[in-house]
Formats: C-alpha cells, structure tokens, sequence
C-alpha cells in the first residue's frame, strides 16, 4: 500500500463535496476554509483563464485550478500531459472553493472549486462503500464519494500551472 492508499484509508473525517456530479472527499485536516460562491477570480497573464486563476484569500493570491483536469482519471490525465491542455470553461463565482493547505499553520496551496459541499464523513470513503455494500444499499441510487488525496491534487495542480505557463 502506498502513502496515497494509506491517506485513504485514514481514520480521520472527510469532507464531501460534488464536482460535475461526481461525489468526492477529502480529509478535513487537509481543508482550511470553505470560501462561498461569488468570489471573483482574476486572470494570470499568459494563461487561459477557464485552467487557473486567482483569488484573493485574506489579502493572498490563492490559486484556483479547474476542479475538471484536477480530478481527472489516470488515463485522462495522460492524454492532458500528451496532448494540449483543454480549455475548460469555468464559473468561478459560481463554485464553492475549498482552500486546501497541508497544515493548519501553513499558508495555502490550492484553491479547489467544487459545485456542492455535502458534509461531513465520520469514516473514509473506502469505508462509507464498504459499510453501503455490507448492508445491501447499492441499489438505491446513492454512491459512496471517491477518496482524493491531497498531495496527488497539489502535484497535478503545479505541473498544470508548470505547463501552461512554459
């Protein structure tokens, strides 16, 4: 098991939350704030503005990345680093963004933009699938959100900047 796979399988809370109808979590010690809609972002130069952005953040540039190719498969993923970067339109003032940092006392990394906030989780979300499988839920409707893992996120957040500024 990786750290990655260890990060996922933590006993801690996790926070869960929708993009493009996807459920997802994250560790809530990894998320610093929940910024709501309505926040502008503003463009960096040279770089198209539906992949990243900024916002100000209690005075900081915060960068926000397209909550699209962040979340991405690994085989999307692939094709972004083969290929040329889409160009993703984003409504930034209509997402929530979750401020991620790897410490509490730490100054942010990453702004997430997310479509809905869900709540909280008392278990990962390994364990959420598996607690829905053992009581035979599967069949409504409902899916288990898909564990993300910060560190994963803040790297493919920098090589995305990385790139479409090179």
């Amino acid at each position: 098991m990786g750290p990655a796979d260890e990060e996922i399988h933590s006993e801690r809370q996790w926070l869960a939350f929708e993009i493009n109808r996807t459920r997802y979590a994250l560790p809530i010690d990894s998320i610093l704030e929940i910024e709501e809609p309505g926040r502008e972002a503003r463009c960096i130069p040279g770089v198209s503005m539906g992949m990243v952005a900024v916002v100000n953040w209690h005075g900081s540039a915060l960068p926000v990345v397209a909550s699209d190719l962040l979340v991405a498969s690994e085989s999307e993923w692939a094709t972004f680093e083969a290929t040329t970067l889409p160009d993703i339109p984003t409504r930034w003032s209509e997402a929530h963004v979750l401020v991620l940092s790897e410490r509490d006392d730490e100054m942010p990394r990453l702004g997430l933009p997310v479509d809905r906030v869900l709540g909280l989780l008392d278990a990962s979300p390994i364990d959420c699938a598996q607690d829905r499988f053992d009581q035979g839920s599967y069949g409504d409707g409902e899916v288990a959100p898909l564990g993300l893992c910060p560190n994963e996120l803040w790297n493919r957040a920098t090589r995305l900047v990385e790139r479409a500024c090179a």
